[in-house]
């Protein structure tokens, strides 16, 4: 499976916003099995971090300040997701079992997406350093302008708390 982000956005349910994309950024290997991707995206700092073990490979985002705010963006804060977009590039279609999950911001869709012997489970979301509670990290395979995405979500108000920890954006 060939990927790369696309950007970070907000979805409401009826408008989506993209607030950051991806940029030039230089990985650093970190260990034996990781990358990381300091600043990797534009309009507020967020890292790239890829491990991978022999049960599978990870990609995840690391908030270091906080994004611009849902309501801002004239999207209702209420029902808003912060989304990472990851596209695919002529991937494989795996089998799709999609339920609906219910969140603090209603009812979303998860798509558990199996390609034979590889199956890509939910994620988790949490606050570095802290026993934070996890937030689970939703899922949906989707097709948009004939190109193949991953989008995975969590409600902002999920994560409004550590949101708020964060240094806030120049």
């Amino acid at each position: 499976l060939m990927s790369r982000p696309l950007g970070l956005g907000y979805d409401d349910g009826t408008r989506t916003v993209l607030i950051a994309e991806l940029t030039n950024s230089v990985g650093q290997l970190f260990g034996s099995n990781q990358v990381i991707y300091t600043n990797a995206f534009t309009d507020f700092a967020a890292d790239l971090i890829y491990t991978y073990t022999k049960a599978g490979f990870e990609q995840n985002v690391i908030l270091r300040a906080q994004p611009p705010a849902a309501a801002s963006l004239g999207l209702n804060p209420d029902t808003a997701r912060l989304q990472v977009l990851t596209e695919f590039f002529s991937p494989p279609q795996p089998a799709v079992t999609s339920t609906t999950v219910p969140t603090e911001a209603g009812d979303v869709e998860e798509d558990n997406l199996s390609f034979g012997a590889m199956a890509m489970v939910p994620g988790k979301a949490f606050l570095l350093g802290t026993n934070s509670p996890l937030v689970r990290v939703n899922k949906q395979w989707v097709q948009l302008n004939g190109r193949q995405f991953l989008v995975e979500e969590v409600p902002v108000d999920a994560i409004a708390d550590g949101l708020a920890t964060l240094p806030l954006t120049a």
